[in-house]
């Protein structure tokens, strides 16, 4: 869960948007990602999938599996 609250912290930073953003773009609450973004909870395979796609990286990468985007 480490890895994967760390690196969507990063993207959100690096990316220079809000949690509301986001969440709105996934189709979830900021308060659900903010839950992930503290490191409280998992998103299930389909907010993965999502927040994947948003930010134009691998599920894999989100979970630590690679190192690559």
């Amino acid at each position: 869960m480490e890895i994967f609250t760390k690196r969507l912290n990063e993207l959100i930073k690096e990316k220079n948007v809000s949690k509301a953003e986001v969440a709105k773009a996934i189709g979830t609450s900021k308060a659900l990602l903010t839950i992930w973004t503290q490191g409280k909870s998992l998103p299930s395979v389909i907010y993965l999938a999502k927040i994947a796609d948003y930010f134009n990286v691998s599920a894999d990468y989100l979970l630590g599996r690679n190192d690559f985007d």
